[in-house]
């Protein structure tokens, strides 16, 4: 089992409030798939995302409303945003039911933030995304799939491997998009709905 499907089976318990380890930290390069992930789990109910970039410190303000936070860019967290990082990990260690994800592009260990931020950092699951080969790729379509409730046949994985990037933030838009499409028509997904999606993006795409 890949490390991606490991992460996505986590971020998977987390989304659900059933993940055994309440603490998850994600980190890999740009382009890696870590801010569509954490984008992903701060849209889920009594959620909320952060990016350390471009946000208040507040937003990283403790509030009992929300169980699951997403954290993200912690490398380059001002140094208000560490102390607003720090406090609210220890409120989700202390709070029963609460989690929080965190990532950067280096592991923990390799960031320079407050040193009592990094412990804090590593003291769950810490799990880099790597680029993915072809079984891996099939396995993190079929596992993200799931986290948003949807079913994905083999042979629908197969054939949209087949014509679509293979790195973690194409996979991740290319399910949140079909997921939308079956929604709206009220059909589970199979191959032949999957080829009348791609039929009418096609149309779309060149009538605009």
């Amino acid at each position: 089992m890949g490390d991606n499907l490991h992460s996505l089976t986590l971020l998977g318990a987390i989304r659900e409030g059933a993940a055994e380890y309440p603490y998850l930290h994600l980190w890999g390069e740009p382009g890696s798939g870590k801010t569509h992930l954490l984008r992903g789990l701060g849209s889920a109910a009594r959620a909320r995302y952060v990016d350390c970039v471009g946000e208040s410190e507040r937003a990283l303000a403790w509030d009992p409303n929300i169980v699951t936070w997403a954290v993200d860019n912690v490398e380059s967290a001002p140094e208000r945003h560490q102390l607003a990082l720090f406090n609210l990990i220890n409120n989700v260690r202390a709070e029963i039911g609460s989690a929080i994800v965190t990532a950067s592009r280096q592991a923990p260990i390799q960031i320079q933030v407050r040193e009592d931020l990094r412990t804090r950092l590593g003291w769950g699951v810490v799990l880099q995304i790597h680029a993915l080969n072809d079984l891996q790729a099939e396995q993190a379509l079929t596992a993200y799939a799931h986290t948003r409730g949807l079913a994905l046949p083999p042979d629908v994985g197969r054939y949209l491997l087949t014509r679509f990037r293979r790195d973690m933030p194409s996979l991740i838009a290319l399910i949140d998009a079909l997921d939308v499409y079956a929604l709206e028509r009220q059909r589970l997904v199979t191959l032949p709905l999957v080829r009348e999606w791609l039929q009418e993006d096609e149309i779309t795409r060149h009538a605009s």
